[in-house]
């Protein structure tokens, strides 16, 4: 652990404007000024950095990396959504939870306070290494990477990224749906969910996070055996792609092949307040998003 301190030590990236919406973090429970920031900083800022977060996770990253400047600067990544989840889910189904498209960790860690046993998902292979290093910088054993992607076939599939430095836009969906061009950058293993589950003795599913940038659906269809059995929450995300093939809703019902109820997270509607809650969604429509099925 002191090796990893030393190779990794914190590093205030240049730039005064970036040092001073640091020191505002506190602002970001303020509406707007989350996106006011990122639009004013200068997007060539890098530099390597340790931090801790708001809950004494300790993060290594570069700010040039989307996700690793949002830990940087504003203390957290996605902390109000992370809160709603949570708080749905009751303390005796906090057994097992896969996070599928995991990235560098930042919710793994989060909720590995909170679940037994964390088993994530991530293609990726150039986060790998930042994903264990921030474990090990931890000390967190209830963490597990499986360097794969979960889907409904067993293939290596060309893996897409766009021109900029942001690896959580990675995906294996080929319909462009962000204001870059998608570009094939390697091929990454992807595995049956229920055949890799079974054969690597993972059971007892509570609950499931998905954010896989419009290959949702084939993750959800590969798991179609252990949703049904281990019937967990679920956390997914709709974007651009995955709306794209997901319609009016009707397909859901196959997707989550269990009797449950759907929220969606919703911001508050305060001017002051950058809070987010869960509202029942009872006209089947489906639109960009994040979701909560909950089983009945």
């Amino acid at each position: 652990m002191a090796v990893l301190h030393r190779r990794f030590r914190e590093v205030h990236p240049t730039g005064f404007r970036l040092k001073l919406v640091r020191l505002l973090r506190r602002l970001c429970a303020v509406r707007g000024w989350m996106r006011l920031v990122n639009f004013i900083l200068p997007k060539e800022v890098n530099g390597a950095f340790v931090v801790a977060n708001r809950d004494g996770i300790r993060f290594a990253g570069d700010v040039s990396s989307f996700i690793d400047r949002q830990i940087y600067i504003f203390g957290s990544y996605e902390e109000k959504l992370l809160d709603a989840f949570l708080s749905i889910i009751p303390s005796d189904r906090r057994g097992v939870l896969l996070d599928v498209g995991a990235n560098a960790g930042t919710h793994s860690l989060s909720l590995a306070r909170h679940f037994s046993d964390i088993h994530a998902f991530e293609p990726n292979p150039h986060l790998w290494p930042s994903f264990e290093r921030n474990i090990e910088l931890n000390g967190v054993e209830n963490v597990t990477l499986h360097k794969v992607g979960l889907a409904n076939k067993n293939a290596e599939l060309p893996f897409h990224l766009t021109d900029n430095n942001n690896f959580g836009l990675g995906t294996f969906s080929q319909i462009e749906q962000y204001d870059r061009p998608l570009k094939e950058v390697f091929t990454s293993t992807v595995v049956i969910g229920d055949d890799y589950l079974s054969r690597n003795q993972v059971s007892s599913v509570n609950a499931v996070k998905i954010d896989v940038q419009g290959f949702e659906m084939e993750v959800l269809r590969g798991l179609t055996a252990t949703l049904k059995r281990e019937q967990p929450i679920i956390w997914f995300e709709v974007g651009g792609g995955t709306l794209t093939e997901m319609g009016n809703g009707d397909v859901i019902p196959e997707l989550i092949p269990f009797p449950h109820e759907l929220f969606r997270f919703v911001p508050g509607n305060s001017l002051f307040s950058n809070s987010v809650s869960l509202v029942a969604v009872s006209d089947g429509a489906i639109e960009r998003g994040n979701y909560i099925a909950r089983p009945i």
